[in-house]
Formats: C-alpha cells, sequence, structure tokens
C-alpha cells in the first residue's frame, strides 16, 4: 500500500515495517546515547529500596532478565517494571518534539522482547529510531491540545513508539505492525492527575507492558481497526484538546533521511525533575555564573512558562519528594541554593524538603502564563523567562529556548554524559558499564549478551 494514499494507521505500521534501516551515522549515534542513558536510568530507579514493591507482585514469574536485578520475570512484567523504573527519579530524556518521553516505554518493551531472539545491538538501535520516528509524528499530529487537555503522552503516546519499535524488532508484516499499533490504542491513557504520585512514572511501565501485549497479540492474529488513529471515535478524536489533531502531517522519512531522533529536540536530560522547570532552572544557574549576588539578596523570583508547563506543575508547595518533582517553586528555589549546575535526586528527598531556608526562598517563586502562549505549537517552542529581582534594586532576567541536554543546541559535553551515566549505574558490579557499553559499541553484539551482564544483584543489597 502506498503511504502517500494511507490513513494514519496504516501508513505508520507499513513505514514500520518497510522502512530500509539506512540510518544516517547521526541517528545511530543519538540512538546509542539514548539506550544507554535510558539502561541507566532503569538502574538508579531500580536500585532504589522504595521501587522493590514494582518488581514484587511478577518476580520470578517468567524467564525475562530485567536491568539492576538477577530476578526475572515475564516479557510483558519485566516490560512494566524497568519502564516504571526508568522513569522514577525524571532522569530519562525528553524529546520536545514529540512533548513526551520518548525511550522510557520504548527501550525497556525491546529489552523485555529481544531476549532469546539472537537481537543485536543493531538491532535494538534500529528498533528503538523507529519507535522515537512514530512517537514523534503522533506526538506532532495530536499537538499541544493533547497534552494540555491533561493527558500524559509519555503513556498515551509513547504506547505507540513502543509498539512500533517492538514489531519492528519481531519483524512483523505491514499488515501486523498495523494491527499492533491498533491494538495499542486501546490501551493508551496516562491522566496527568497522577503526577506527583508513583502512579507518574507507572505509566511508562504501562506504555512498555502494554507494547509487548500489542505486539503479540497481533502475531497471534486478534484483528483491530486499521483506521483507529483519525477515524470518527478513534484515538484522535476522544483524546484531541481544544485544537484536533491534523493527520495530514505525517511526513515519514525516506531512506537515508534524517529522522527525529536527532533532528527536532532530543534531550538528555541533566537534571532529576519534571522537564517543564529546566529551562527556568538552565537560566537560574547561567544568572548565577553571570552576575555576582548572594541568594540572601533574593526578594522575588518570576518564571513565565508556557500552557503545558502549568498543566504538569503542580504542586507551589510541595510535601513529598514526587510533588517536589512537579514544582517550579521548589525546583527554582533548590537552583539558586545548590552549590552545582544540576538538580539531583538528592534535591527531591524527605530531608531536601525539610530545609527550611529552601522553604522559604521557594515562596518567592511564581509561575506565570506566557502572554503570547497560544502561538505556541510542537514544532514553534517559545522561551521560557526568569527574572529575579534583589534587596538592592537591581533585577536580572534570562530567556531559555532549550534546556542543557537538548542535542545539537544545548547538549550535554561527552564528560558530563558519562558522569551522569557512571552516577545512575553507580550501584552496579564493577565492569558492567564497560561490558554493556562494549557490546553496544559492537553492530553484531548479542542483545542476550547485554541483558546477561545488566541482571545483576545492586552493591549493598545481597
Amino acid at each position: 500500500m502506498s503511504q502517500k494514499n494511507a490513513g494514519a494507521t496504516e501508513a505508520l505500521g507499513h513505514w514500520v515495517a518497510s522502512t530500509s534501516g539506512q540510518w544516517r551515522p547521526g541517528d545511530l549515534v543519538a540512538a546509542g546515547q539514548l539506550l544507554i542513558d535510558t539502561i541507566a536510568c532503569i538502574a538508579s530507579g531500580g536500585s532504589l529500596r522504595q521501587t522493590a514493591k514494582v518488581l514484587k507482585p511478577y518476580q520470578g514469574r517468567g524467564p525475562a532478565r530485567i536491568v539492576g536485578t538477577p530476578h526475572t520475570a515475564s516479557n510483558e512484567a519485566a516490560a512494566l517494571v524497568m519502564g516504571t523504573w526508568g522513569h522514577w527519579e525524571e532522569l530519562d530524556e525528553m524529546h520536545y518534539g514529540a512533548g513526551l518521553h520518548a525511550a522510557v516505554g520504548t527501550v525497556p518493551a525491546l529489552l523485555a522482547i529481544c531476549q532469546g531472539r539472537n537481537a543485536t545491538s543493531r538491532d535494538l538501535l534500529d528498533a528503538l529510531i523507529v519507535g522515537v520516528e512514530v512517537n514523534t509524528q503522533i506526538g506532532i499530529a495530536m499537538g499541544l491540545a493533547h497534552v494540555n487537555k491533561g493527558w500524559h503522552s509519555t503513556e498515551s503516546i509513547g504506547i505507540f513508539g513502543a509498539t512500533a519499535a517492538c514489531a519492528r524488532l519481531l519483524r512483523l508484516s505491514p499488515e501486523a505492525c498495523v494491527n499492533a499499533l491498533a491494538l495499542a490504542a486501546s490501551m493508551a491513557a496516562g491522566p496527568k492527575g497522577q503526577f506527583g504520585t508513583e502512579a507518574k512514572p507507572f505509566h511508562a511501565g504501562v506504555a512498555a507492558q502494554g507494547a509487548v501485549n500489542a505486539v503479540y497479540l497481533a502475531q497471534a492474529g486478534l484483528q483491530a481497526s486499521s483506521t483507529i488513529l483519525e477515524k470518527k471515535d478513534g484515538f484522535g478524536e476522544l483524546y484531541g484538546g481544544a485544537q484536533p489533531p491534523d493527520w495530514t502531517i505525517i511526513d515519514l522519512p525516506a531512506d537515508g533521511a534524517s529522522t527525529a531522533i536527532s533532528g527536532s529536540g532530543l534531550a538528555i536530560k541533566w537534571h532529576a525533575n519534571c522537564g517543564s522547570t529546566h529551562r527556568a532552572v538552565d537560566a537560574v544557574h547561567d544568572l548565577l555564573l553571570e552576575h555576582d549576588f548572594s541568594v540572601d539578596m533574593v526578594t522575588r523570583v518570576e518564571t513565565f512558562v508556557g500552557m503545558t508547563n502549568t498543566v504538569n506543575l503542580k504542586y507551589p508547595d510541595p510535601n513529598t519528594p514526587k510533588e517536589a518533582q512537579f514544582s517550579m517553586n521548589w525546583a527554582v528555589a533548590r537552583a539558586l541554593r545548590g552549590s552545582h549546575q544540576q538538580l539531583t535526586p538528592d534535591d527531591f528527598t524527605e530531608q531536601a524538603l525539610a530545609d527550611a531556608p529552601t522553604r522559604a526562598l521557594a515562596r518567592l517563586v511564581s509561575m506565570t502564563l506566557l502572554e503570547d502562549w497560544e502561538a505556541e505549537r510542537m514544532t514553534n517552542r517559545l522561551a521560557h523567562k526568569v527574572v529575579i529581582h534583589l534587596t538592592d534594586g537591581r533585577s536580572f532576567a534570562r530567556d531559555m529556548l532549550w534546556p542543557r541536554g537538548t542535542l545539537g543546541l544545548n547538549a550535554l559535553t561527552h564528560e558530563e554524559l558519562n558522569s551522569k551515566i557512571m552516577s545512575c549505574m553507580a550501584l552496579a558490579p564493577d565492569g558492567t558499564l564497560a561490558a554493556a557499553k562494549a557490546i553496544l559499541a559492537n553492530p553484531n553484539g548479542s542483545a542476550d549478551e547485554l541483558m546477561a551482564a545488566l541482571s545483576y544483584e545492586p552493591k549493598g543489597r545481597a
């Protein structure tokens, strides 16, 4: 079937099956960074004692290895666990072209189903590029109206990219790929009302688990609507917001063309909280470096953001670590009081929340909707603005369009990226990270050997 003459669901499914995989070197590099970064986030989230409850109901009930633990589960449950762990600390990437975390559902699903299939590192990268592309195409078509309505697109849209990646890895037929995407639509959800709770990272796990279910059921022949994205009472109509989705802008890359993984705002996250705060946090750090003032001189901090960010950041006065991850007030206060240019998981703990000076500073922070917020689109980002007012009458302002970590625009240095990954995998046995990198660097590296290397008991947990 010609993609040009197909509806959105069929066009995407046929592209997943038929695209040649002749990716540009930059796309493969970005995919490699994204894969190892997501693996590191899974390992870090899984090393926390409070996340053991995610594995507990499924432990030992299947053969699939799980990153950061010696335990196994079914393929579906392994995807759920790794997706939830990978999103737990909010360190996983953000794709601004898609308006979602494009890998934290996709990578866990791939790692869960690649085992025992003679899959290679190149197979994983190929499938990841395909999954990110599908996420981005659907995210742009749905637009900001979808996320502003209150849908957490890491699950509601991310399940489609994860399904596409799994279908690609399993080499499903074009018809089966279409059917897998259609089945995924019946498992798409994710209300933003869960932000600030442990159910928010669970959304990424559900996207990964749903993808595995979708491809297995498609393989078995379970049928769904081949026009579910674009039809009446379909995904687009039901999940759309004030602006209806525009499926005519689906524009899948031809062989050899650049893809979304390196071309539209993928960011390897630097801060351990909601990405809606990151432009403001980076602006604060820049102002601290450029101007001579101390934190006790601050009388007021104004932040100006888009509509999506006001929807995401629900907690001006957070009471729990999870709420603090979705608070502009808390993020700016910690940035002002921090001794380094990064918010880490230590900034979002019960101990950190008990810090009275940070609490007082957070009350001086305001968040205001940008006057031209209605002009913002997925493909037309608006800069966020921070204004810091001081006791001596001075004020300093900074606009920030791309946060730290955005590939090609404000990327982390090689040293910073390595530092983040090493920190996330600090509890892995010596040599684990080096072994994983060596396998991934070899296009013919074994996915089974990769998962064997990543299956371990964290240091101090034996």
